[in-house]
């Protein structure tokens, strides 16, 4: 199932709350943008769900909030092309791209630019 929120970070944090209760035991993985979403559905399991939240700037805020509540079922996914503040740096459950985004991470991951 896709869906997209569009509500500010305490509407996203609620209705987060709420799929994933429903979801559990099953993971949530929180990405940026449509396109990350339709390329992590196909490098998951299958019971993984992915969702995306337009935007680091709608992921950061509620990130710990979260990661408190479902410590193993949610993993948050955001793209270095932007600042991340250090105190985000080091959460378990959020990855920050080496490259610019996603996809060069994979890329560069895999070696695949030097095939």
């Amino acid at each position: 199932m896709k869906m997209t929120l569009s509500y500010g970070p305490r509407h996203q944090a609620q209705a987060l709350r709420q799929r994933l209760r429903a979801l559990r035991p099953r993971p949530l993985v929180v990405v940026e943008g449509s396109s990350d979403r339709n390329m992590m559905s196909h490098l998951l399991a299958e019971d993984a769900h992915v969702q995306y939240l337009r935007g680091k700037s709608n992921i950061l805020p509620i990130v710990e909030e979260l990661a408190m509540e479902f410590p193993d079922q949610v993993l948050f996914l955001v793209d270095c092309d932007d600042a991340v503040e250090d105190r985000y740096k080091g959460l378990a459950p959020l990855v920050i791209t080496e490259y610019r985004d996603l996809d060069a991470d994979i890329v560069f991951a895999l070696d695949a630019w030097l095939r």
